[in-house]
């Protein structure tokens, strides 16, 4: 009778034979080798940098502010200025929380499981909190030209919020009832908005205008009788006792003029369109590019980086200083936040369909889209503000626009949430938009070659 042989199970263990290895516990630590989540890492790490910067940028700002005001400084302008962008450094701050948060969790092996059911809840608290509005935008506007205190210690936080809600409802109606991915992801391209996107258009705005400030000098230089005129006023603004009205005087010729106008038309509702219709969605090129946004998600993203740049680019306009001009410049903002929520979803869900499934022409349609309702309402709001330095005795399109310029904007953010609301129901009633990249085209069949095995196998 054979032997059997010992098993693993079978064999005795002792100091030489310790018996079959079990598995190590898994550590609850940060992931290590190939198990390391890279991206999770990076905005870990952008987050952070970017939470502790922006608190000691904001705790600069207010001790600036403090010291101005201490030696005097008539009306507090400049502590006004410095007090509020203080205040926008410290919302920054915040912001970076949850991604960093969030970023630690995946990195120690928490899992990350995405929204299985829409969000539907987050609309009705942020129609609530509109409405709510109404009362502090009016407090506000009581506030803006007092000069105090108060005014100091309550506008700046006061400013947070009448921008920032407005700009929320716009994000919570355009992704209602949509799949929006996980709330990593979303965090994320807040903290590459706020950190990287937004420096990154301002670079090349500025690169741009520099150019376009070469191509007008260039122009004015065949024309010494204004070049005189500019020079002129480079050196009263470079003085330091800069009389407005005065200034406003030797502006009012170069407003009159055609070439001036159309300049800076061309450049405010084509160029400046152009480029930030293509920066804002920055966030998403990384995800995009690796075919991981449904264009739901897709969609949703671009939301959160127009969100973030309108909040941003909002904030930064506006200044207690304004005094009575606060209120109207606030209200104003709001449409302005509806146009850079709604143009940035729009290139985000063509981004989405581009890469992962190759519709570059829905891309490029999207994305005019938005290049023209940003550049339209940009053209209105520069023509109207060119109305005020014509006479309104005179006829044409400038005058015309400097009287029903506020109603035509009107028009515009009717426009702006229709296409809104569109593309949201047009994405939750064709679920198929969220499907897989397209089926590859079949294998060609196989063509018949006779002398493929040829010699036969079998033949000796």
């Amino acid at each position: 009778m054979s032997e059997i042989p010992p098993t693993a199970e079978s064999e005795p263990t002792n100091d030489l034979n310790p018996g079959p290895e079990t598995p190590a516990p898994v550590s609850p630590g940060i992931q290590t080798g190939e198990r390391l989540h890279r991206s999770s890492l990076g905005l870990a790490l952008l987050s952070g940098l970017g939470l502790v910067l922006s608190v000691l940028i904001g705790l600069a700002l207010f001790m600036l502010g403090v010291v101005d005001l201490t030696r005097g400084q008539a009306g507090g302008a400049a502590a006004s200025a410095l007090i509020s962008i203080g205040w926008v450094s410290l919302m920054v701050a915040v912001l970076q929380v949850p991604s960093l948060v969030l970023s630690i969790r995946r990195l120690r092996g928490g899992k990350v499981v995405p929204p299985e059911a829409p969000v539907r809840r987050g609309w009705l608290a942020a129609t609530v909190s509109l409405l709510l509005m109404i009362p502090l935008v009016a407090l506000g506007g009581l506030l803006a030209p007092a000069s105090g205190a108060n005014s100091l210690l309550f506008l700046p936080p006061l400013q947070l919020l009448v921008v920032g809600v407005p700009i929320w409802w716009a994000f919570e109606t355009g992704r209602r009832g949509l799949k929006g991915g996980t709330a990593q992801r979303g965090w994320g391209v807040v903290s590459v908005s706020t950190l990287i996107t937004m420096p990154v258009v301002l670079v090349f705005e500025l690169v741009a205008m520099i150019i376009l400030g070469a191509v007008v000098l260039s122009f004015l230089a065949a024309q010494p009788q204004v070049m005189r005129e500019l020079q002129n006023l480079f050196q009263t603004m470079s003085n330091g006792s800069v009389d407005p009205e005065a200034i406003s005087q030797m502006i009012d010729p170069f407003l009159k003029q055609p070439g001036f106008i159309f300049l800076v038309v061309v450049a405010g509702s084509a160029l400046v369109p152009l480029l930030e219709e293509a920066l804002k969605p920055l966030a998403l090129w990384p995800q995009v590019a690796g075919r991981k946004m449904t264009p739901s998600q897709g969609f949703t993203a671009g939301l959160i980086c127009g969100a973030i740049f309108a909040l941003l680019e909002s904030l930064f306009s506006l200044s207690p200083a304004m005094g009575a001009d606060w209120t109207g410049v606030v209200i104003g903002r709001m449409g302005t936040g509806l146009l850079h929520v709604t143009c940035s979803g729009l290139v985000g869900w063509g981004l989405a369909l581009a890469w992962r499934r190759e519709k570059y022409l829905q891309l490029g349609g999207l994305y005019l889209s938005a290049v023209f309702l940003h550049g339209s309402w940009n053209a209105i709001s520069l023509l109207g503000g060119f109305s005020a330095a014509i006479d309104s005795s005179q006829s044409g399109p400038i005058v015309f626009l400097g009287q029903y310029g506020n109603l035509i904007l009107v028009f515009l953010v009717v426009v702006d949430l229709c296409v809104l609301l569109a593309a949201n129901r047009y994405l939750r009633t064709h679920p198929e938009q969220d499907a897989g990249p397209a089926a590859p085209l079949p294998p060609p069949e196989p063509v018949y070659d006779p002398f493929a095995s040829y010699p036969p196998a079998n033949l000796n």
